[in-house]
């Protein structure tokens, strides 16, 4: 496909899926760093998803409906593409139009105002992408099942009536237990479907067979993928917003092709595909990579994420159908029951275990999930840091300290904990005979030997990265640095002032007014140095988030960071 960018967008790509959720995924914004946001408001769902500095940039492949028409309209008021449906380019990044008798297994996912795509089973079963039906703005929950619309025969995602289109009802929502919202492997999540479901009478809407277990395509295999994603070629930190095509597309020769530009992908689970021009996009999560064999067509790979869409260094990233672990969970989504996550490996705590020092926690090994909480911790218990790394107190001289971290799956939580590490306490200074003439005082007031230590002086910093509300809740992301030399971080509070309208009886009469309420919010810490606060259910109306920061010497951050949010209901 061909796009141009526009000066109206731009855009600084972190850690996204194969869909197009802006804030999380393109972070969006006109002018404001660090990435892009719409003009006014967003859609009322997105999803951050970050990595390590080090790791590669991954973009979602599932985009807002809302957000796509807002694309269209800033388009068209910076004098390019007119702002109409009926401009859209005519096909995905290298695909041609297609009726639903090309790829009758395709199916329309819309969860919420997301679209994704998806492949039918059955009549009562559709496979689509985990991320596609992953709340992460309600406690990392899954979607509802009533908040998600499922189509078959569609050609023209504008006509979703008569013809060849059938609406079922999804009843179910089944995520492989393993998911990692965090790293996005085992990206596969099953919709059951409210009896009889599709009818497969005529030719528009038909199920495809799952690959067998451990089958590979050859490079040289032509395999085919479908979907209304992104007409728009996007290179590695691109900065183009996304054209959605209307009508259902279709790539017929695409092919396997190395993960190794990636480094890390567990090949039992993924599989790469996709060419320079040819390549799935932003809309087209969840949907099939198809490979027809020996007459049969057979679903070999789930549409899920990648960098860029259509470089001929980066191919596409698709869930492995024929891995057996994903295998047997899209045969059977109801039968692997997930345990807790298991720490199979200690928590280890790393760096220099003396007072000033500095230390750093990793995680270990564990069986499933992802880190949801990392703090080090005194030996009489108090918390000295909520992050991965501390500044050694020199209230622990002479103890130890320990590092905790909390792993969550969809069953529950898990916490671990390091081996102790000791502090020395300082060597004490040997009293010396005075000598019979009387010296002049040192010129330093430490002890001679031993390191003057800076004083903790300077107050930590706490910043809001993204703030997002959706209904009557919000999730706001914080980022807290602490100059050096620095005591540890003590906390990092934040509250909620919210002013909403109501009635009030003045001088005998009602009248509509204003009143206030403040509401203390706890920091979440997510990593080192970052922290997710989640509001839960807020009133209607206008709500000022403020955000501060404390270390363990005293200093306070002089000025609170204040963002102001609505919610609609």
């Amino acid at each position: 496909m061909t796009a141009g960018s526009s000066p109206m967008w731009a855009a600084r790509s972190e850690f996204c899926m194969k869909s197009l959720d802006i804030e999380g995924c393109v972070r969006l914004g006109v002018s404001a760093p660090p990435g892009r946001r719409a003009p006014s408001r967003l859609p009322s769902r997105v999803s951050l998803k970050f990595l390590p500095k080090a790791a590669v940039e991954r973009r979602m492949r599932r985009v807002t409906m809302v957000l796509a028409a807002l694309v269209a309209t800033l388009v068209g008021a910076a004098g390019g593409q007119a702002a109409t449906t009926g401009t859209v380019a005519p096909r995905i990044v290298g695909g041609t139009t297609a009726s639903p008798t090309d790829a009758p297994w395709q199916a329309l996912v819309l969860p919420g105002q997301f679209l994704c795509g998806g492949s039918i089973l059955d009549a009562t079963h559709v496979v689509t992408a985990a991320h596609c039906v992953y709340d992460t703005t309600d406690n990392d929950a899954v979607s509802s099942p009533d908040e998600i619309r499922v189509y078959g025969g569609v050609s023209d995602r504008r006509q979703l009536t008569g013809g060849s289109v059938q609406r079922v009802t999804v009843i179910s929502v089944a995520i492989k237990p393993d998911f990692d919202p965090v790293a996005f492997s085992n990206d596969a999540a099953v919709l059951t479907l409210q009896a009889p479901g599709f009818s497969f009478n005529g030719d528009s809407v038909k199920p495809i067979a799952l690959d067998d277990v451990g089958h590979d395509p050859s490079f040289s295999d032509n395999l085919q993928i479908s979907g209304w994603g992104s007409t728009a070629a996007q290179a590695a930190g691109g900065t183009n917003p996304p054209t959605l095509s209307n009508t259902l597309q279709v790539i017929s020769d695409l092919h396997k092709a190395s993960c190794a530009p990636y480094g890390g992908i567990d090949t039992t689970i993924q599989i790469c595909a996709g060419t320079l021009g040819k390549d799935a996009c932003q809309g087209d999560s969840g949907g099939p990579l198809a490979q027809s064999i020996s007459g049969t067509w057979r679903l070999v790979g789930i549409i899920s994420w990648g960098v860029g869409c259509a470089t001929a260094q980066y191919p596409g990233v698709y869930t492995r159908v024929a891995g057996p672990d994903v295998h047997a969970f899209l045969v059977n989504p109801t039968a692997r029951a997930e345990t807790v996550p298991v720490n199979t490996s200690a928590p280890v705590v790393t760096g220099t275990p003396a007072v000033g020092g500095v230390l750093s926690c990793a995680a270990g090994a564990w069986s499933s999930g992802h880190a949801t909480e990392m703090s080090f911790v005194a030996a009489d218990g108090t918390v000295l840091s909520t992050s991965g790394s501390l500044t050694v107190p020199a209230s622990v001289a002479g103890s130890t300290v320990t590092c905790t971290v909390t792993y969550a799956n969809f069953s529950g939580t898990t916490t671990a904990r390091s081996a102790p590490v000791a502090i020395p306490a300082p060597v004490p200074v040997p009293v010396a005979t005075p000598p019979a003439v009387i010296t002049p005082p040192p010129t330093s007031t430490a002890p001679q030997g031993l390191p003057v230590i800076p004083a903790d002086t300077r107050a930590p910093t706490a910043k809001v990265t993204s703030a997002r509300c959706r209904g009557a809740s919000c999730v706001l992301k914080l980022s807290v640095s602490d100059p050096q030399p620095s005591s540890g971080l003590a906390r990092v509070s934040v509250s909620v002032t919210t002013s909403y309208r109501t009635s009030c009886v003045r001088k005998g009469k009602r009248r509509s007014c204003t009143k206030t309420t403040r509401k203390t919010l706890k920091a979440r810490a997510t990593g080192t140095g970052t922290y997710t606060v989640s509001t839960g259910r807020l009133r209607k109306g206008t709500h000022v988030f403020s955000v501060a920061a404390a270390d363990q010497a005293g200093n306070r951050q002089s000025r609170a960071v204040k963002v102001t949010r609505r919610t609609s209901r």
